[in-house]
């Protein structure tokens, strides 16, 4: 059946791509917690998170950190700078970076492409140097306690970040 365009069962390219990326994100969402019963440690499960959370939200790059004796510990990463990873692990929480303000204030973090931070965190080797990044740095917690970061970069060519933001938050 082919639909005209001023009909109302017709839709838009914009929703049929939007609803293609909630199926891409929802099969590795199922994949993801298909495989993490069967992982054997920590590294295993980070490396998994990393990249079903890569591939279903089609990030250009991803941190994970944690707290280690009142620091913060890169505990896997993907496409990220080498100086951003350094600069994390010497980190000493104190509301400075993204991922220390998020983990005081228990809430996402948006890094504006602007931001000249955002564009020091992507692998240069991953993507242009001309293309702009945006970041959402969200809390790792179990219950109350939050325990470190998941820091995901997205290439910000207009796309909005509202469907990220909100699968991140799940």
């Amino acid at each position: 059946m082919v639909a005209s365009l001023s009909d109302p069962r017709s839709i838009g390219a914009e929703d049929a791509i939007l609803e293609a990326e909630a199926t891409a994100f929802l099969y590795h969402t199922q994949q993801l917690a298909l495989r993490l019963p069967m992982t054997l440690s920590l590294e295993d499960v980070v490396q998994e998170v990393i990249r079903r959370v890569e591939a279903g939200l089609k990030a250009r790059a991803i941190a994970v950190t944690t707290t280690e004796s009142g620091r913060l510990g890169v505990m896997g990463s993907s496409n990220c700078s080498q100086s951003f990873l350094r600069h994390l692990q010497e980190s000493v929480p104190r509301i400075g970076m993204p991922e220390e303000r998020s983990m005081a204030e228990k809430r996402q973090i948006f890094v504006h492409p602007k931001d000249p931070e955002a564009q020091e965190r992507v692998e240069p080797a991953a993507a242009p140097v001309t293309e702009e990044h945006a970041w959402v740095v969200s809390p790792l917690r179990a219950g109350p306690r939050v325990f470190g970061t998941l820091s995901v970069g997205f290439m910000a060519d207009g796309r909005r970040f509202a469907a990220e933001q909100a699968a991140l938050s799940a």
